[in-house]
Formats: structure tokens, C-alpha cells, sequence
């Protein structure tokens, strides 16, 4: 009887997995406070038969079983423990629940090397599979990497079994294509831009093997060909190449216009990380090609009726109208801050951090424009939740003490505004420490004003 088709044998499941225990314990897992190390995952792993492995899925946070595939009560052979591993971890990144899916595709992992053995493209995949959930999910470059790396090194080993058949390039060579990908974002995370590059051109290389495949899926080859190009964009603007990163980005639009559709949603985050690479130039000019962005993603949200959009949209077309420190581009930033908040309010509710965001810029607005009492009022109303949303010893906080206290100062109010600045200093004292320059900053106005308290008011309007 072949491995594929025998049911789990604990004895030489354990033969099998002892090398996985030796190569992944005490590495990334534990450096990020993750609630799955590899190597717990094999002891438990070790000791299962089918049936105990069919009810070892994680839990949700409400403590109920997720709706994953666990309905044969008979023992099961590896394949379809395999099968169902992939399966969940799938299910579970789909649901949000990052943990749960990165056990499973670590039990995936273990299996396959069972079944396939250490040198087989199949245990490859399942490295990418991991390195993609940890980059995804958690945003955890290192893990990413480090089992990124795992797999290229696999495949570039000369004793490597390799896929024969067609379906099995296929999912092969978009394995290959996905991991060059995963490599390029975290290298280009980490700065190094060059090695970045090299790995977009080899999945480029990749992905036009994988087109050259009878039944190759032309949906799937247009998804990585917008993904590439956009990974090509993003590395250019880090890297300040305006010409290239321009070009990269109009590349893109084309891409998905032509694949999804001029008013394809995902143009908003394309448009909006287009805008903000412009911004980088610093100049006037640079603003107002960065707000035409800006517009071209709010205008499609709202014909997509995409709440959440709407506010980041106006949001970023505020900011940007903002930077411009013009009367009527004040006009313009105030309007759009005012829709901002309305959704925001409807969507997230006045207790949410990007409302309490949008506050903070419409406070900037009215300052700008010398409408003190109206941020003054925003301000006060929004301390009590700023609280809730990011606890009383928070930077967030003291800043709103220390804009209350400006307005104070500046309507000559220095009682008050001496009560603001140490509410403020005694956060900063606890946030950011009593050496910060923010503490000694505030530790020096406060100072002025105990020194000057008795003087006339009018002496320290601004």
C-alpha cells in the first residue's frame, strides 16, 4: 500500500517529521509573539490518528468550529488529511482568522513531506503557501522571507522532482511566479531594491512559461501581470525613479481596464497610491496632479457606492487641497472633510480611530482659517473618546491637550491654557519619556507660563 492511500501510522509519522522539528524550532515564530510554533505544531501533529486530526481545527474567537471540512468520522489516509489542511487554511484566510490558517498550512506542510518527501516542488509549494499567509495576513516580512527562501532553495536543487504533467506546470509555475513575488515585497521592504528587481524579472520569466502552458487560465495570468507591474510601480516610486514608476503605474490602469473595466474598483487604491508617490516631488505642480488622482479614485468609489473608499478618498483630497494653503483650497478641503465625517460616522461610528482622524484634520482646517471656538469645540468633545478609542496615556490624547492649550494662549486664556499644557506634559512624561524633546518642549512652556501668569493676557496672543 503507497503512502497516498495508508492511514496515519504514528511511528512513522514521527520518523518522518523529525527533521521539520529541527529546522523550524525556535525561528521566526516565537520573534513575533505567534500563537503557532512550528515545531508544537509537529509534536501534536505526531500524535494524532485520523480521527483525533479531524477534530484538532482551531476554534474562532467565539469559541465554535469553523465551518471547515471535518464530515468523515472514518479514519484518513494522508492525502486526505492533506487535502483538508490546504482546504481550511484557504477557508480560514478567507475569514480573516490568520492563526488558525497558519496551523493549518503548517500541518500541510508536514504532510506533504510525507507524502512527497524532501525533495519534491509539491513541498515547495506548501514553503510558499506559509511564506504568503505570514506576509498576507500578518504582515510579517521576516517569516515571509525566511520560508520564501526555503522553497528556491528546494528548487533549485538538482535532485528536485519536478512536475511532469500538464496540471502539474501549471500549478507549478504559478507557485514559482508567486514566490519571486513574496520575495520581491519583502526584499523591497527591507531596502534592498536591487535583489527586489531580480525577483520581479525571474517572475516575469515564470509567468511567461506559465502562458506558454496548454490551458493555461488567461484570468489568472492577467491577475499576475497587474501584480507584477504593480510590484514594478511601487519598487520604482521607493526608489525615487519618477519616469519609471510613472509609466509602471499608468501600465497598471491599463491592465485592469482591460481585464475588469474602466470603473474596476481596484483602480481607487491604485489611483490613490499613484496620487501619493506624486506628492513625494513636493512642488505645487505635484499637488495638483496628485488631487486629479485623487479625483479619478473618488469619483469611482462613489459610483461603486464604496463607503469605506469614500472616506479615504476624501480624506487624501483633503490633506492634498491642505498642502496647497490657499483660501479656496481651504473651501475645498473643509467640504470634503465634512462628507468625510458624515460617513465616517455612519459607517464606523463617532467612537472609531479614522473618525477621530478626520476630526483632527477638520480642527486643522478651522485653525487655518481662524475659526478657533468651532476646533476648540472639537477638540474638548473629542478628548473623552479619544480615551476610549486610544487609552488616556496616549500621544493622540496629548496632542489634542496641547492644541486645546494653543487655542487657550492664542485667545489669551492662560489660565486654562497652563491647565492644558501640564495635562499634556504629564502624557508626554509617561508616553514618551521625561528626556523626549516633545516633554521638555512642554515642560518649557509651561515654565514661561508660571513665570508670566500675572502679566496681561494680550502679551502671549500669538
Amino acid at each position: 500500500m503507497s503512502v497516498n492511500d495508508s492511514p496515519i501510522d504514528d511511528k512513522f509519522f514521527e520518523s518522518n517529521i523529525e527533521e521539520n522539528q529541527s529546522e523550524e524550532s525556535d525561528i521566526f515564530d516565537s520573534d513575533n509573539n505567534s500563537d503557532h510554533s512550528y515545531t508544537t505544531e509537529v509534536q501534536k501533529m505526531g500524535s494524532m490518528d485520523g480521527e483525533q486530526a479531524s477534530k484538532s481545527v482551531p476554534m474562532n474567537s467565539n469559541s465554535q468550529p469553523a465551518t471547515v471540512d471535518n464530515s468523515n468520522p472514518k479514519m484518513k489516509t494522508t492525502s486526505d488529511l492533506l487535502k483538508e489542511a490546504e482546504s481550511n487554511g484557504k477557508k480560514y484566510i478567507a475569514a480573516g482568522m490568520i492563526n488558525e490558517a497558519i496551523h493549518e498550512f503548517i500541518r500541510a506542510m508536514t504532510l506533504t513531506r510525507v507524502i512527497f518527501g524532501s525533495m519534491h516542488w509539491q513541498l515547495a509549494a506548501s514553503y510558499v503557501s506559509l511564506a504568503e499567509a505570514y506576509l498576507l495576513g500578518k504582515g510579517f516580512t521576516a517569516q515571509a522571507e525566511y520560508h520564501s527562501e526555503r522553497a528556491k532553495s528546494l528548487m533549485l536543487d538538482s535532485n528536485i522532482h519536478i512536475a511532469t504533467n500538464n496540471t502539474g506546470k501549471l500549478s507549478m509555475y504559478n507557485m514559482l511566479v508567486n514566490l519571486h513575488h513574496i520575495l520581491a515585497v519583502t526584499k523591497c521592504s527591507g531596502k534592498r531594491y536591487e535583489e527586489s528587481e531580480k525577483n520581479l524579472l525571474k517572475a516575469e520569466c515564470f509567468l511567461e512559461n506559465l502562458k506558454k502552458l496548454p490551458s493555461s487560465d488567461s484570468k489568472l495570468v492577467q491577475m499576475w501581470a497587474i501584480k507584477l507591474t504593480l510590484d514594478f510601480a511601487q519598487l520604482y516610486s521607493k526608489q525615487k525613479k519618477q519616469t519609471e514608476a510613472e509609466d509602471s503605474y499608468k501600465q497598471v490602469v491599463e491592465l485592469i481596464e482591460a481585464a475588469h473595466g474602466e470603473g474596476s474598483p481596484q483602480l481607487i487604491t491604485l489611483y490613490l497610491d499613484w496620487g501619493r508617490f506624486v506628492q513625494q516631488g513636493g512642488k505645487r505642480a505635484n499637488f495638483h496632479q496628485s488631487i486629479k488622482l485623487f479625483q479619478k479614485a473618488h469619483s469611482i468609489a462613489i459610483a461603486n457606492r464604496n463607503q469605506n473608499e469614500l472616506i479615504n478618498t476624501n480624506l487624501m483630497l483633503a490633506q492634498t487641497y491642505m498642502l496647497l494653503a490657499e483660501d479656496d483650497a481651504y473651501v475645498s478641503a473643509e467640504t470634503y472633510l465634512r462628507e468625510c465625517l458624515s460617513i465616517s460616522n455612519a459607517v464606523h461610528g463617532e467612537k472609531h480611530h479614522k473618525t477621530l482622524t478626520v476630526e483632527d484634520e477638520l480642527v486643522r482646517v478651522l485653525l487655518k482659517t481662524n475659526r478657533r471656538q468651532e476646533a476648540l469645540k472639537i477638540l474638548q468633545s473629542g478628548i473623552t473618546r479619544k480615551c476610549t478609542v486610544h487609552g488616556y496615556y496616549s500621544e493622540k490624547v496629548s496632542n489634542a491637550h496641547s492644541l486645546i492649550a494653543s487655542v487657550h494662549l492664542a485667545d489669551g486664556d492662560i489660565v486654562k491654557a497652563l491647565k492644558s499644557h501640564q495635562q499634556c506634559f504629564e502624557i508626554q512624561k509617561f508616553v514618551l519619556g521625561p528626556k523626549h524633546k516633545k516633554t521638555i518642549d512642554s515642560k518649557s512652556t509651561i515654565d514661561i507660563l508660571k513665570t508670566n501668569i500675572s502679566l496681561p493676557p494680550k502679551l502671549f496672543s500669538p
